[in-house]
């Protein structure tokens, strides 16, 4: 039960509660949260006014679209590591 518990919070750290779910490619997200975080040490305020035009270069249906699509890739990449804990090998 542990593990399961902490695979299903790993998974909604690292992909649910995010302050924003635009790019898609993980490598592209990581580069954009560092750009964020650094801005952040420099200017709070700056980082907020960057993030807020960043986000809205996108229109509500593309970020829409995102979050639905980050919910079943989560939700399957958890199915996928703990249903053998559950369900035991197939045979």
């Amino acid at each position: 039960m542990a593990v399961a518990e902490k695979v299903i919070a790993n998974k909604l750290c690292a992909d649910i509660f995010q302050q924003y779910y635009l790019p898609e490619s993980p490598t592209a997200r990581e580069a954009m949260d560092n750009v964020l975080d650094r801005l952040y040490i420099d200017s709070p305020r700056g980082e907020a006014i960057f993030r807020r035009r960043l986000l809205s270069a996108y229109n509500p249906e593309d970020e829409e679209h995102q979050v639905t699509n980050v919910m079943e890739s989560t939700v399957a990449e958890v199915v996928g590591i703990l249903d053998p804990l559950l369900f035991g090998p197939e045979t």
